[in-house]
């Protein structure tokens, strides 16, 4: 397998994991998130943050012909070793 990847938190317990991030095209910021060394700085304006697992159902009910909207995969079991490793439940 691959190398094994441990879950870390931002010196201010920011973290950004087991997420699908995309910036919008013609965004005016060139990007959505920095890390500065483990400050994690945000940039959004207009974007709607939901769970992974909505956004995989929005897609399921969507048009086939909407192309923007794509498949994408993910793991629940990856969501929730994540969450035990950074939040010990």
């Amino acid at each position: 397998m691959g190398k094994e990847f441990k879950y870390q938190k931002g010196v201010d317990g920011s973290h950004i994991h087991n997420c699908y991030v995309m910036r919008r095209e013609g965004d005016l910021s060139r990007q959505i998130f920095r890390n500065d060394e483990g400050i994690i700085t945000a940039f959004l304006n207009g974007y709607a943050i939901i769970p992974i697992g909505h956004y995989a159902r929005l897609v399921e009910l969507a048009s086939p012909n909407d192309a923007r909207l794509k498949p994408i995969p993910y793991s629940m079991q990856n969501i929730k070793d994540a969450d035990k490793d950074l939040y010990g439940e």
